[in-house]
């Protein structure tokens, strides 16, 4: 697996500081959610431990030796939860389940894959989904990536 290339704001030390600002605050929560789900899909994390986050490269950079504080890491991990692409796996909020994309999208790319390879009103089964014959080839509408999707893996 290639090295993941951390975009410029990620060597910039007041990216670690959520900002006051709202408007400010708003493009910076942008920003930390794109990075933690292309992290996220780069390094195939599909779940996150709240109490390890710390620990994990997103939130920290030794370069510049600054991380993101638990509060700032509850605060992007919330806002991923409120756009679709975190859902807690305990009522805790302590473990959640990543999603790389929203599950909307997710059923979006499915039927995509369903449309591409007239399976719509098909009943199929989870390995047709991941690995049959028409799983693959058929490029943004591939089902493939729905593996993850899919076992959680």
């Amino acid at each position: 697996m290639a090295d993941f290339t951390w975009p410029w704001y990620y060597n910039f030390p007041p990216f670690f500081t959520l900002q006051t600002n709202s408007e400010v605050r708003r493009s910076q929560l942008e920003s930390w959610c794109g990075l933690v789900l292309r992290w996220a899909r780069h390094c195939n994390v599909t779940s996150i431990d709240v109490a390890s986050c710390s620990s994990l490269p997103v939130f920290s950079n030794a370069e510049v030796g600054r991380a993101l504080p638990p509060e700032g890491i509850s605060v992007v991990l919330h806002e991923l939860a409120k756009r679709g692409n975190l859902e807690w796996t305990d009522k805790s909020k302590t473990r959640g389940q990543v999603l790389w994309l929203s599950t909307g999208a997710w059923a979006d790319q499915l039927y995509r894959w369903a449309q591409a390879t007239s399976k719509v009103n098909t009943v199929c089964t989870l390995y047709e989904l991941t690995q049959g014959d028409e799983s693959t080839d058929q490029g943004e509408a591939s089902c493939t990536s729905c593996q993850r999707f899919v076992f959680g893996q």
